[in-house]
């Protein structure tokens, strides 16, 4: 597997789900988290007009951050049923990001829902750097 690779694997975790991402910068690895995440939902289809939006978060450390944006990604999914696709990272480091992303509602009745995820822990979660890569782990509390 290449450095610069990216992806998720989703895990068996007694009544809940272990994801598992990775990638090349914290940028690959924040992308492939939303990405596992969505998969985990379901296969979700989009509909309309694209509204583009700014999402910014700070936090104390990496570990916070991913915690906060996979819970902000949730969030939106559930209030207003909608797919944020990042567009652009304007900064993102250990601390915070501002993200550009497109945000488009999802399709109840064409799209296929898996499962209910309930929230984003932070029991076990962690983000390391290894090598040349980054990786995560996170429970999702089903």
């Amino acid at each position: 597997m290449n450095a610069t690779d990216s992806g998720f694997e989703i895990l068996e975790h007694t009544a809940d789900l272990k994801l598992h991402a990775w990638g090349g910068s914290l940028e690959a690895l924040f992308r492939s988290a939303a990405e596992g995440l969505y998969h985990v939902i379901g296969e979700l289809v989009v509909t309309g007009q694209a509204e583009t939006v700014s999402i910014e978060i700070e936090a104390p450390d990496a570990t916070d951050l991913f915690h906060d944006w996979l819970a902000e990604l949730l969030f939106r999914f559930d209030s207003a049923c909608v797919h944020i696709e990042p567009d652009r990272f304007d900064r993102i480091d250990a601390c915070g990001l501002v993200v550009r992303a497109q945000q488009r509602r999802i399709d109840p009745v064409r799209s296929q829902f898996n499962a209910e995820v309930k929230a984003v822990t932070y029991h076990g979660l962690h983000v390391e750097q290894r090598a040349e890569r980054y990786e995560a782990t996170v429970i999702l509390d089903l």
